[in-house]
């Protein structure tokens, strides 16, 4: 399997020390926007983003990456010590969104959320053909449950990311509140009238 990486842009600011500095979130989104600008593309054109950081919260990436847009691409934080920077560029270059390992799973979700995953020898076959792999998901079903059970990761897909494209906007606490409400109303009256339950019961 070979695959190649392209540095399309570059952005860095200054960094003095903590409390010197603009905060962190400010520094990445401004970094994030020159490379854009480097690369001559903008936001809606990047399809996951890797941020590399090594002492910070949980979530730094999406605090730094969110006032680019909020178009529901995954953002993954990549802590790994003095290997930080290496491990988000290997990620970013190793991992795909495809359907492929759903439809031998026979497990497709709907549209748009497809899996992300750790490129192997099975996507590099199947990616672009999801149609030809419908046509042989019996035999090909068959190869990669087999392939599953013998730890065979050429074949079996390696998760990369779970709970993508599941925040588009950010909403007030007030709008939260709201929309739960009315979620929690919509899925009583389904159950009311699926069981036939009125007020007197």
């Amino acid at each position: 399997m070979t695959s190649s990486v392209v540095v399309a842009g570059v952005g860095m600011v200054p960094f003095a020390k903590p409390g010197a500095s603009a905060t962190y979130d400010e520094m990445g989104a401004t970094a994030s926007r020159m490379a854009l600008a480097d690369a001559g593309i903008g936001y809606e054109s990047v399809q996951q983003a890797y941020a590399g950081y090594v002492y910070g919260d949980s979530t730094a990436g999406q605090k730094a990456i969110y006032p680019l847009g909020l178009t529901g691409i995954p953002i993954v934080n990549v802590n790994n010590n003095c290997s930080t920077g290496s491990t988000a560029l290997f990620f970013g270059d190793r991992t795909i969104r495809s359907i492929i390992f759903d439809i031998v799973r026979r497990n497709v979700w709907p549209a748009p959320y497809s899996g992300r995953v750790l490129q192997n020898a099975f996507s590099e076959k199947w990616r672009g053909r999801e149609g030809d792999l419908l046509q042989h998901q019996d035999e090909e079903g068959e190869r990669y449950a087999a392939a599953r059970a013998a730890g065979d990761f050429d074949t079996a897909a390696v998760i990369a990311g779970e709970v993508v494209d599941l925040i588009t906007d950010i909403p007030s606490a007030a709008e939260i509140v709201q929309r739960m409400g009315t979620s929690a109303a919509r899925l009583l009256a389904i159950a009311s009238n699926k069981y036939r339950i009125t007020e007197s019961q």
